[in-house]
């Protein structure tokens, strides 16, 4: 798949090809159609959250797409569904609905 990677600190965003995820039993694996970058992404790339993440990293953690594969525990999604979710801090949240659900992980494709 193709993903927007920052290679290092202070450096510019290079699509590259890297491998679709894996999930488990609990998780969703999401074929995102568009990813907000905000400022906590800008501030990754100032190296301001050195520490929280490594590099290089797909950065981005606001998504929209289509439910691609779910686990055998997910009941709630299921192919083909529309999607968006954002993550904050260690959680994922999704809404579907109008409810907010937390999720327990997304892997975004």
């Amino acid at each position: 798949m193709k993903a927007a990677v920052l290679p290092d600190y202070h450096q510019s965003l290079e699509i590259r090809d890297v491998p679709v995820p894996e999930i488990g039993p609990t998780e969703v694996l999401i074929k995102v159609h568009a990813c907000g970058i905000c400022g906590s992404d800008v501030h990754l790339v100032n190296e301001k959250f050195k520490g929280m993440s490594t590099v290089p990293v797909i950065p981005g953690h606001e998504v929209a797409g289509v439910v691609e594969k779910v686990g055998e525990q997910v009941n709630y999604l299921k192919c083909g569904d529309a999607f968006g979710a954002a993550k904050r801090r260690t959680r994922w949240y999704s809404l579907d609905s109008a409810h907010l659900r937390s999720l327990p992980l997304l892997r975004a494709r």
